[in-house]
Formats: C-alpha cells, structure tokens, sequence
C-alpha cells in the first residue's frame, strides 16, 4: 500500500466524509463558546494559550508523518522521484 500525503488527499474518494468531518469539528467548537450550550453540555472554552499548546503538540506529528510518506515514496521509486512520476 503506498502512503498518501494528508495535504493531498484524493478528492473524489469521500466527499461527505470531509464536509461531515469538518462540520462535527465546528459544531463542537461552537458548542465550546455558546454559553446555553457550553452549561447545558458542561463543557469548558479552550484558551488561546491551550489552542497553541495543542497545535505545538499536533503540528510536529503532522509534519512527520507526511516527511516519512515522502521518504516512503521517494525509497519505493528507487530515488528518482520526479514531476512525471505521480
């Protein structure tokens, strides 16, 4: 199975998939900063300095994961990877 890079992900694969995604994510950060809701669901705002923790926390991840894929995919191209080969 060859690694796909998550930046680029095969758009006709799953739209509903992303927009579903996407959509739960926003509801519940909505949800975060609503007062009704924030009581109603005991649920506590994430401050800026926590959204910054946890970005430094994703962010390196992230970035690995898709330098291994691009490590993976040059190996298994033999190294000649290049604009024609995709």
């Amino acid at each position: 199975m060859q690694p796909t890079a998550i930046v680029r992900p095969k758009s006709g694969r799953n739209p509903l998939l992303f927009l579903g995604t996407v959509t739960a994510q926003l509801l519940h950060i909505a949800a975060m900063y609503t007062p009704g809701l924030r009581d109603v669901l005991q649920m506590q705002p994430v401050s800026l300095a926590e959204w910054a923790f946890l970005l430094g926390l994703a962010l390196p991840l992230f970035l690995l994961a898709e330098v291994d894929k691009a490590v993976r995919r040059r190996s298994q191209s033999g190294g000649k990877a290049g604009v024609h080969d995709r």
